[in-house]
């Protein structure tokens, strides 16, 4: 089975990308930033372009789908949603588009959300 893992480098999608690795499966990792020490190269790409998501995409049996902000203090609240909302709106469409049967989706940003009391602040 042929699996793509967005935000392999983040800490979930390291954790998944090694996972899957040690479990056989043939995995392509991307982020849109670099880190070392994954157990397979990692592509840097935007998926905030549609055609790099479906290039992307293309071929897999499945993606598992973790690029997101995790917090939005580094980007601000309104580009990290932004970025977010297209980020998960070019995968969605480059996995029908593709005909990519299997589609999960997780961020911790839609887990402990991103206003002021999930960021630590008073």
């Amino acid at each position: 089975m042929k699996v793509l893992i967005t935000g392999a480098a983040g800490r979930l999608g390291f954790a998944v990308t090694e996972i899957m690795v040690a479990d056989g499966l043939a995995v392509t990792a991307t982020d849109a930033a670099p880190r070392a020490g994954l157990p397979v190269p990692l592509i840097v790409a935007d998926l905030r372009q549609p055609a790099t998501a479906r290039e992307l995409v293309r071929g897999h049996d499945a993606v598992v789908h973790l690029a997101n902000h995790p917090g939005f203090r580094r980007c601000g609240e309104e580009q990290g949603f932004t970025d977010n909302l297209a980020l998960n709106v070019n995968i969605a469409e480059a996995c029908v588009v593709e005909k990519v049967p299997t589609l999960i989706w997780a961020s911790s940003v839609q887990v402990v959300g991103s206003g002021p009391e999930a960021q630590g602040a008073t």
